[in-house]
């Protein structure tokens, strides 16, 4: 039997071009962190190097606790492409705008995005952690206009 359900979570509805820079940044880190110790130490390299030591580790808290939270209490397992594919899937898409828009400031329509993603009493929870990691992905940008740079190895990747 097919599942349509994770069928439309996997479907490419962008390429990473079309993206606001944070919604890009969102989705490289999110599917760099689901890729282990290894990577994750590449994220708060790179957080310290662009933010520095504190704003560089608050960052990394945020991923941290955004990831477990999505994790632990979500409504459903969410699906991504692989790291190096240009294509952002139904998930990608809907994390990196509520990513997005918390880190604008928009709380109540974040709020309302995460108790779609995850259980209710953890929304606002989520919101804040979003809402520190979309900052300081603006921060980088700011201070780094050519961000995001990371160096990952090149391969080959269909999805």
């Amino acid at each position: 039997m097919i599942n349509f359900s994770e069928r439309r979570a996997r479907a490419p509805i962008a390429h990473m071009d079309e993206l606001h820079f944070i919604e890009a940044a969102s989705v490289i880190y999110l599917r760099l962190w689901s890729q282990g110790d290894g990577a994750q130490a590449l994220i708060a390299s790179e957080f310290d190097k662009n933010l520095g030591m504190v704003d560089g580790n608050k960052a990394f808290r945020a991923l941290e606790t955004l990831w477990q939270l999505l994790t632990i209490h979500k409504r459903r397992s969410l699906t991504h492409y692989s790291l190096h594919c240009q294509y952002v899937g139904v998930d990608e898409c809907c994390l990196a705008n509520f990513i997005n828009i918390a880190g604008e400031g928009k709380q109540a329509d974040a709020t309302l995005i995460a108790k779609l993603l995850v259980k209710t009493h953890v929304a606002n929870f989520l919101t804040s952690c979003a809402s520190d990691f979309g900052l300081a992905l603006k921060q980088m940008k700011l201070r780094t206009p050519e961000y995001p740079t990371l160096s990952l190895p090149e391969t080959t990747t269909i999805h």
